[in-house]
């Protein structure tokens, strides 16, 4: 093997699935793990009434370096992904498409909130949780282990990036989709800005939402995303772990549209 191809190979992720995530460079394996392990092992997805067919269309919304799309896309050959990361994070996840040759997945490298604008976000290559609206604060005792992490010399600083951002409407018109089985959101806290900008047409095409919701600013409250889904006629389910609440500020939640 030539130095290159020993990095290539080194920076393969084998999945439970039998799919194969590749990062290109070792550098990003350690997150894609925990990410893995959320996805996989701990099965945070897999929610009663939220199984995928595999005509199923998926909307993926904060796709990060791909995990959730290995995940899904294998389970939906016949249907359609389409998937939005706007940090430099897509480099890694159009890497691992290219080399899966999935033909149904596409990935737009843009931000969701106010239609037709630009976002300014903060942004970490490696660590997901680090991605996010220049505006939010992350967790107190994350900050406190980051700023640890960052002192023993494991954590890559960070950058400001302003990138291009649609409302989730105009990714519906731009994809020409009418209805979508199933909406993932990981967005760090994002989630609360792409609601409030989403039509209650365009929002009432989605059957179901799978989202990890934060608390990364004083105007978010879990409450108010639950009275905008059941505005729309959505069934919610909020769902928090004691660690991942209290550490990060995340839980998750579930909505079904009422049929």
């Amino acid at each position: 093997m030539t130095p290159a191809s020993e990095t290539a190979a080194s920076a393969v992720l084998d999945l439970p699935n039998g799919t194969r995530l590749h990062l290109g460079s070792p550098l990003f394996l350690s997150n894609a793990r925990f990410t893995a392990r959320e996805i996989f092992e701990r099965k945070e997805y897999e929610h009663p009434g939220f199984e995928l067919s595999t005509t199923d269309v998926v909307v993926d919304v904060g796709a990060h370096m791909g995990v959730f799309a290995h995940w899904a896309a294998p389970q939906i050959p016949q249907g359609r992904m389409v998937c939005v990361e706007p940090t430099a994070a897509a480099e890694r996840f159009e890497y691992s498409l290219a080399q899966n040759h999935w033909d149904h997945v596409t990935l737009h490298r843009v931000a969701l909130g106010r239609p037709s604008s630009t976002l300014e976000m903060i942004e970490h290559t490696t660590t997901a949780a680090l991605s996010r609206n220049a505006a939010f604060q992350i967790a107190l005792p994350f900050r406190i282990y980051l700023a640890w992490m960052k002192f023993r010399g494991r954590i890559v600083p960070t950058r400001r990036r302003t990138v291009p951002c649609w409302s989730l409407g105009e990714l519906l018109r731009h994809e020409r989709i009418e209805e979508v089985d199933l909406l993932k959101m990981d967005c760090e806290g994002s989630e609360y800005e792409i609601l409030a900008h989403t039509e209650d047409r365009d929002l009432r095409r989605f059957r179901r939402i799978a989202m990890e919701y934060h608390l990364f600013h004083p105007t978010h409250r879990v409450e108010t995303l639950v009275n905008r889904l059941q505005k729309c006629g959505f069934e919610v389910q909020v769902s928090r772990k004691w660690f991942d609440f209290w550490f990060a500020k995340v839980g998750m939640l579930f909505a079904k549209r009422r049929d």
